[in-house]
């Protein structure tokens, strides 16, 4: 099954975007029941890796309409986080079932906004720190105290904007002060999330 995998890995990677696109529609959209259709999920999901941001961006839109027919080949994916595709099927899970969301998750879902190379699901994190902002806010806070992830850290705290931050952490001297700095650096108002690719 291995070897299997590996010749539709490199069968899947060499087609063409548009080719890539037009078979995740095929195998999401159609009869979900169907065996087969699963086995080509199974087959399919080790090489989001390494699909184009876009075909990534692509799948991550239909996931969203299928999941409840795919939870079953899904759910491994979300214990297994050393993998850059499970890890993104992961933090995909725990949008989708926010009441699954604990500290060691979310703490997952904001460290990958912090890798430059995966701008494809810089969007789907800032929607997720947008629609969650007290349960994300403790996380922000840690990094940015760290200094190869106090930017971007700064890039989230702008959703969620100052007042709310203040709402709700509340008296903000019981932090350090590089951390009340970092507040007072965010504009009043939140920005609005970036809107995912096509």
């Amino acid at each position: 099954m291995n070897n299997e995998n590996t010749d539709f890995k490199t069968d899947f990677l060499t087609w063409s975007e548009f080719r890539q696109r037009n078979f995740i529609t095929l195998i999401l959209l159609t009869n979900t029941a169907t065996v087969d259709s699963h086995d080509a999920v199974t087959a399919l999901l080790p090489c989001l890796a390494d699909c184009p941001e876009s075909v990534l961006a692509y799948f991550i839109q239909i996931i969203f309409s299928q999941f409840s027919t795919y939870e079953s080949i899904l759910l491994p994916y979300i214990h297994d986080t050393q993998n850059p595709d499970s890890v993104r099927l992961f933090m995909i899970m725990q949008l989708v079932l926010p009441h699954q969301l604990n500290e060691p998750t979310i703490d997952s879902l904001v460290r990958l906004y912090f890798n430059p190379h995966d701008t494809a699901m810089a969007p789907v994190i800032e929607a997720f720190v947008n629609e969650y902002p007290e349960l994300t806010l403790p996380s922000l806070i840690k990094h940015t105290l760290i200094p190869h992830t106090a930017i971007r850290s700064q890039a989230l705290l702008q959703i969620i904007g100052q007042r709310k931050i203040k709402s709700i952490l509340g008296d903000l001297s019981q932090f350090p002060a590089p951390v009340i700095h970092s507040i007072k650096q965010v504009p009043l108002d939140p920005r609005p999330p970036m809107t995912p690719k096509s």
